[in-house]
């Protein structure tokens, strides 16, 4: 299990008190204690496929200043998919 951050992702409002269980996607990180999660950005569609999309920052990835991984809605499920 990687640990260091995640990032958890409710598509519709949650009402009334909130659980991490009840996300519909979480999202780590690729190696341990990269601080996954530590900024976040939605920029919208950024592959124009009508689906907002979701960038994560992790600036523990590496030691040349982090990383920042890019997770592609998809219309079928409105998850995110893998990072690219």
């Amino acid at each position: 299990m990687v640990s260091g951050g995640a990032v958890y992702l409710f598509l519709h409002l949650p009402v009334g008190a909130v659980s991490l269980s009840t996300a519909d996607r979480k999202l780590t990180g690729a190696v341990s204690n990269d601080s996954f999660g530590s900024s976040l950005f939605a920029p919208g569609d950024v592959d124009g496929d009508g689906v907002a999309d979701v960038l994560a920052g992790a600036n523990g990835a590496n030691t040349l200043g982090g990383s920042v991984y890019l997770f592609l809605g998809t219309p079928a499920s409105g998850s995110a998919s893998g990072a690219d």
